[in-house]
């Protein structure tokens, strides 16, 4: 799956997440989306998968950090907060 920011491969049920957005990686709101559309589609396949690797994109960092702020200001409203992970 390639949502352009973060794809992902499974492999012998080892998931490997890749952030790419050249040239540090930086975690925008744009990469933190498609990070969690990732993460929402493994979730979707955790029988198939025993383990994830998380890794960034080229050979300068593996992410340079970003914007901290929970969640997405538009137009000066906020929009609903962004959360990465597995949902239970």
């Amino acid at each position: 799956m390639d949502t352009g920011l973060a794809h992902y491969d499974i492999n012998d049920k080892v998931a490997i997440i890749q952030i790419d957005h050249p040239p540090m990686n930086a975690l925008d709101v744009a990469t933190k989306e498609a990070m969690a559309q990732v993460f929402q589609e493994l979730d979707d396949r955790r029988k198939e998968i025993r383990a994830v690797i998380l890794r960034g994109a080229g050979d300068k960092a593996f992410a340079a950090g970003g914007w901290n702020w929970p969640c997405a200001v538009t137009s000066g409203t906020v929009t609903k907060p962004l959360s990465l992970g597995f949902r239970r």
